[in-house]
């Protein structure tokens, strides 16, 4: 995350990666998915983010509000808008009344 805050979404995604590949379990709680999903995004890589997206949404606990939230906004950068909000309804379900994501309903309805 720090490499794409910096403008360096190749290193993000190359760090990301070898993560994946040295820690395996990790790729379980989704978050590594995300921020692969949002390089690859930066990257202009779109087929392969939403591929990583899809691979989040399965994965990512929906206790992880932020993360939750940030693939949402991701899943609507790229377009996939009904991927986007199924994730909104999951995450409603358990934070019915979340301002952000309330937020988020609204621009997706």
């Amino acid at each position: 995350n720090t490499y794409r805050k910096l403008g360096r979404p190749s290193r993000a995604l190359a760090t990301l990666d070898r993560m994946i590949d040295m820690h395996p379990a990790s790729n379980q709680l989704g978050e590594p998915q995300l921020l692969r999903a949002q390089a690859l995004v930066d990257l202009g890589r779109r087929d392969e983010a939403v591929v990583a997206l899809r691979e989040a949404a399965e994965s990512l606990p929906v206790d992880r509000v932020g993360s939750q939230l940030q693939l949402i906004e991701t899943q609507c950068q790229v377009g996939e808008l009904v991927e986007a909000r199924m994730t909104l309804g999951r995450f409603l379900q358990s934070h019915p009344h979340h301002p952000a994501a309330m937020e988020l309903r609204m621009r997706l309805d």
